[in-house]
């Protein structure tokens, strides 16, 4: 455990400087919030640390001077030697083992991931999601009144690799504003390596920052933390995440129509199609429709088919589930005809939980529905009210929110949750 509290050390220059920054930027944040902290590999120990052979040892690190320019009086608990989100054995999730659980904690600052868990897990988008969902869950089981607090700084890679970096950046202030976290804007950009910033913000093993690096990783969190604290951050807890509703509208014994709703600020959409069992592949590129028909079908067979969602840029801004659905004519099975929740409103208290009963009816009742996927639970806001994939409702903080209940050919039933 480090109390990062000053030491009433003497202070360098740089350090001055650095301060006085800090302290004029947060001066709207909270001096009683009680931060958690965790990262990627860092040392900040009294004795200094150093890097291959370097002579400047580290006594402090970022944790260090975010808690000075915060002018916390809260206690600080920093805990250093991740690795990422994925990587096992160092995952940020075991590093809130043997911190006890405490309900006055306000705020998790996560900072890293990014270049770690693709040097050294080559993660996929799928793996960082489970991970990161899994320590959002254990660090609210631990510490049920915070709010954590996402910082997508790129370091422990070499620059040979951040082409790839950038592009998997978007996944992370993606997966953790669905989450319902706060993305701390910019801070992706605190350590973009290149041979400046190698030589200036890193020891000689460019991996970790030195101290001027540290306190560039510190400034970038405190810049977004005041403009969240004054309620202007450029990248504040996602009010609502857009749910793309696909679903089937009819079918034939040679063809299937799926229609889906419009997602704001989206320019275009893609459909991606193919018999089930076989690879999904694109079946259009790029349509402003909100429908699609597939034709030359075969009688009484399972297709499936997703919709994504892009704006003009090319960013993907939602993506629907994969929806299976049987063409008429055959003699064994059906679609499902309708989805209901039995309500389609209900009040709770935060910490409370609600366990949805999905009731599904078919078009015919001689033939039966070959179960390729469960029916999927999305919610619009879980930062406000989060839904497990057994359709159980967890109540996270006050506010309304919409939880849908998706079949597997996409029709659905919506249930409004209101959180006191």
């Amino acid at each position: 455990m480090t109390d990062t509290r000053g030491t009433g050390r003497r202070l360098t220059p740089l350090l001055l400087l650095m301060l006085a920054v800090c302290m004029l930027c947060c001066a709207n944040v909270s001096a009683a919030d009680r931060y958690i902290m965790i990262g990627d590999s860092y040392s900040a120990r009294r004795s200094g640390t150093n890097y291959d052979g370097t002579k400047e040892k580290l006594t402090k690190a970022w944790p260090d001077y975010v808690a000075e320019g915060l002018s916390l009086s809260g206690k600080t608990i920093a805990r250093g030697n991740g690795y990422g989100f994925v990587v096992p054995g160092r995952q940020f999730i075991t590093l809130l083992n043997g911190i006890k659980s405490d309900k006055r904690v306000t705020k998790i600052l996560v900072a890293g991931g990014i270049g770690n868990d693709y040097a050294a897990a080559r993660a996929t988008k799928s793996q960082i999601r489970s991970c990161m969902k899994a320590f959002g869950q254990k660090a609210s089981k631990k510490f049920p009144n915070a709010k954590i607090l996402y910082a997508g700084i790129n370091w422990g890679t070499k620059e040979s690799r951040q082409s790839y970096c950038r592009k998997r950046a978007e996944w992370y202030k993606e997966i953790s504003l669905s989450l319902g976290w706060t993305y701390l804007t910019g801070t992706e950009n605190a350590l973009r390596l290149n041979s400046s910033v190698i030589k200036n913000y890193f020891f000689n093993d460019a991996i970790h920052p030195n101290r001027k690096g540290q306190v560039r990783i510190a400034n970038a969190m405190l810049t977004q933390l005041r403009r969240l604290a004054a309620g202007t951050a450029a990248s504040q807890t996602v009010k609502k995440s857009p749910v793309l509703l696909a679903k089937m509208k009819s079918v034939s014994k040679t063809g299937i129509t799926v229609s889906w709703n419009k997602i704001a600020g989206a320019s275009y959409y893609t459909v991606h199609g193919a018999k089930c069992g076989a690879a999904l592949k694109e079946l259009k590129s790029a349509t402003t429709r909100l429908t699609y028909k597939g034709t030359g079908l075969k009688a009484g067979t399972y297709y499936r088919y997703r919709i994504a969602a892009y704006d003009k840029s090319g960013r993907r801004l939602a993506v629907s589930r994969v929806l299976h659905i049987v063409t008429a004519g055959g003699k064994r099975y059906t679609n499902c005809s309708s989805v209901s929740l039995g309500r389609t409103s209900a009040t709770l208290k935060k910490g409370a939980s609600l366990q949805l009963k999905v009731t599904q009816k078919f078009y015919s009742s001689t033939k039966k529905a070959a179960v390729h996927e469960a029916v999927k639970y999305v919610s619009d806001t879980p930062a406000v009210a989060s839904v497990s994939a057994f359709g159980k409702i967890t109540a996270k903080s006050r506010g309304q929110c919409i939880v849908y209940a998706i079949a597997q050919n996409g029709l659905y039933a919506r249930i409004k949750i209101s959180v006191k």
